[in-house]
């Protein structure tokens, strides 16, 4: 190489995942085809669902949907990719009317570029499983493996009854995903915790069938598919589809936008800052406190500000007025 001759470097401005000039995964739109469904539905315990849905999402039934899915073609991520997507129907209410969607509570897959491509940019909790559809004979038949343990087997008779998409998403609706997106600081504090939603765009049904489908699970306390028990089996779809995956949304509060922070001390205290659009009259900095938390919180230029960690006074004063004299300079109160 000759002496003085220029590098060509990355181009990190227009980086959208790593490695640079390798991505892991495309930038949206994800198109993608030959795509084969085994969904199945089965009725559990309202409260099981509740345990695992985060506020200020709402569970609004007592279904649970099971996807175990061949994706055949998805440019950038690959061919022949296996599934299992866990639903159950949420609503969140904001100030501009309710949100009405599906919770994944658990998602596996057999793709390391769809499980990166999952958790980093929509916040689907993927992890690693050996997913497989098969139609054996007169049964279409879904399984999941984990640990060696086939922790979901299920099945549907083949191509039984003629159904459509309406009827798939009467009991839970999966073309919105909403989801919990954390992201951690390299220190290992919080980042950031939101709530986000992803929605499948121009759905193309080639096939649906329906029929009597069977859901069994088993115990694996790391891959924990059994806290959603099997009450009642429901019907099951087995289908064909075409779509593309766009970006998501950051869902807003129930007043409208928001925010939530959470940072983490040395000695493991955390503390938030969550602050929202509000409607009530500005206020001056007021304190509430309980056994073990406590919480700072003021409202100005039609911004709610909450500040809340560790019920220490004295600590949390002073935190609370670093967070406000920050906004302060910023001129966030101005905005």
């Amino acid at each position: 190489m000759t002496r003085g001759t220029a590098i060509d470097r990355p181009d990190v401005g227009n980086a959208w995942s790593t490695p640079l000039g390798a991505p892991l995964y495309p930038r949206y739109p994800i198109p993608f085809r030959d795509i084969e469904f085994l969904t199945l539905q089965y009725r559990t315990d309202p409260d099981a669902i509740r345990r695992l849905v985060p506020e200020p999402l709402e569970p609004t039934g007592d279904t649970v949907l099971l996807h175990v899915a061949r994706m055949g073609d998805v440019p950038g991520l690959g061919a022949e990719i296996h599934e299992c997507n866990v639903m159950v129907g949420v609503r969140l209410d904001t100030a501009g009317g309710s949100i009405s969607g599906s919770y994944s509570p658990y998602f596996f897959l057999d793709s390391d570029r769809a499980i990166a491509q999952g958790r980093e940019v929509q916040g689907q909790p993927k992890r690693a499983a050996i997913v497989d559809l098969q139609v054996r004979g007169d049964l279409v038949v879904g399984t999941v493996v984990a640990n060696g343990i086939e922790v979901l087997i299920g099945t549907l008779p083949y191509k039984q009854q003629p159904a459509s998409l309406d009827e798939l998403r009467s009991r839970v609706d999966m073309v919105t995903n909403i989801n919990l997106k954390i992201v951690p600081n390299m220190d290992g504090t919080i980042a950031l915790k939101q709530l986000v939603a992803r929605d499948l765009q121009n759905v193309r049904v080639l096939e649906c069938w329906s029929g009597p489908g069977t859901v069994e699970l088993r115990p694996n306390a790391a891959v924990p598919l059994y806290r959603l028990p099997v009450l009642e089996f429901l019907d099951g779809y087995h289908w064909r589809a075409e779509f593309e995956l766009v970006g998501g949304r950051l869902l807003p509060g129930p007043t409208g936008a928001a925010a939530f922070y959470m940072y983490e001390g040395p000695s493991g205290e955390r503390y938030t800052i969550y602050c929202a659009k509000a409607t009530a009259p500005e206020t001056a900095l007021r304190y509430r406190s309980g056994q073990q938390q406590a919480a700072f919180y003021w409202v100005d230029n039609q911004v709610a500000y909450v500040v809340s960690g560790p019920a220490d006074r004295a600590r949390l004063e002073k935190i609370t007025k670093m967070v406000y004299e920050q906004i302060d300079r910023s001129g966030a109160k101005k905005s």
